[in-house]
């Protein structure tokens, strides 16, 4: 039962990961040419 639980959970943290790390490079990629923008 616990093992069953457990996995799920994990999946969810991994899948999470994946897509915070995946957002962060869209804006990273959006958000490069307005920071060079300010820098200049």
């Amino acid at each position: 039962m616990l093992s069953t639980v457990r996995l799920p959970t994990a999946q969810l943290d991994v899948l999470s990961l994946l897509l915070q790390v995946f957002a962060d490079h869209l804006l990273q990629d959006k958000s490069a040419e307005e920071v060079k923008a300010r820098l200049q």
